[in-house]
């Protein structure tokens, strides 16, 4: 499986606001979520997620199999 990662605006806003670099976060989230893929929830739903020793809760839906929407980080 080889998703691509996409964003809602408030997800977008979430890390700008605090200024995390979302093309180096989109790489880590598509290293992890690619080989893991059989953990990812079809229907959508949370994981954690740890990026530069920093734990995040992301709630994602899943488009067509292949596109890993990211709704919400906290």
């Amino acid at each position: 499986m080889n998703m691509t990662v996409q964003y809602e605006p408030d997800a977008l806003i979430f890390l700008k606001n605090n200024n995390i670099n979302v093309q180096l976060f989109t790489n880590h989230l598509q290293q992890f979520i690619n080989p893991n893929g059989q953990n990812i929830n079809p229907n959508g739903g949370n994981m954690q997620f740890n990026f530069n020793n920093q734990n995040y809760q992301v709630t994602y839906g899943v488009v067509n199999n292949n596109v890993f929407m990211v709704n919400q980080i906290v």
